[in-house]
């Protein structure tokens, strides 16, 4: 079975401009059907560990909910 998943490149205006931040580009993703993302270094606003680690786990959190209500 084939997947789908969808790069962050694909957002960078939105998300270089601030208009949609990191987890609000996985809730697009979601909603557009994918299998999952691929998130490019350059999307990250900061490289701390402490944002990082948040956006992580906001998106997994996302991500398993929707797997198990779906």
């Amino acid at each position: 079975m084939m997947k789908f998943s969808c790069l962050s490149l694909s957002f960078k205006h939105a998300l270089r401009s601030g208009r949609m931040g990191l987890v609000q580009f996985v809730d697009v993703v979601r909603e557009l059907g994918c299998d999952g993302v691929d998130l490019n270094a350059t999307n990250f606003p900061t490289e701390d560990e402490g944002y990082l680690r948040c956006s992580t786990r906001a998106s997994s959190r996302r991500c398993t909910s929707q797997r198990t209500s779906g």
